[in-house]
């Protein structure tokens, strides 16, 4: 289950799930570093410790298949990589695939721990990874911040559209 520290519900504009955050431990960054992101976060007390929300509409069957999509993607993107754990997981009533690995990306070693949480349209993946020699000191926040995952209603984001403002108004003399 998730957190009782974590406290904040952020919801994916994307796909009916969100994760809950402890914004005492958790701070967001920029999404530039990961475009395909939604939502990006550094550890305040281990800036080296990052954790990535990505949604996506995807028709994926099954969690099986996405584990199938997930490792062949990853495997495409590294130099190294090795499958620590694998496990189907229920976390917060929803069932999800876990996801434990290392990978060398240029050069620099890496563990992971993500969840992920297959909708009808699409999928969440909740990530958080640190350096190698890191992550175990790590664990227990990482497993904490991937394990705010939840099922709710998307995001209702409105468009705010932007006009100049009209001229001053004239006074007539």
């Amino acid at each position: 289950v998730k957190s009782k520290d974590a406290t904040f519900l952020l919801k994916s504009k994307i796909i009916d799930a969100g994760i809950y955050i402890n914004p005492k431990k958790w701070k967001p960054i920029s999404k530039d570093i990961i475009p395909t992101s939604e939502y990006l976060f550094q550890n305040i007390n281990n800036p080296q410790s990052l954790a990535v929300v990505i949604s996506e509409k995807a028709p994926i069957p099954n969690l099986k298949s996405l584990k199938n999509i997930i490792i062949s993607n990853i495997q495409s993107r590294v130099s190294f990589f090795r499958l620590l754990n694998s496990e189907y997981r229920t976390i917060n009533g929803i069932e999800t695939l876990y996801l434990k690995y290392k990978a060398n990306v240029k050069g620099l070693d890496f563990t992971y721990a993500s969840v992920y949480y297959l909708t009808d349209e699409g999928y969440m993946s909740i990530m958080s990874y640190a350096y190698d020699k890191d992550f175990f000191s790590e664990e227990n926040e990482i497993n904490n911040f991937i394990n705010g995952i939840v099922k709710t209603t998307k995001s209702q984001v409105e468009d705010v559209i932007y006009t100049s403002p009209p001229p001053p108004m004239i006074k007539k003399k």
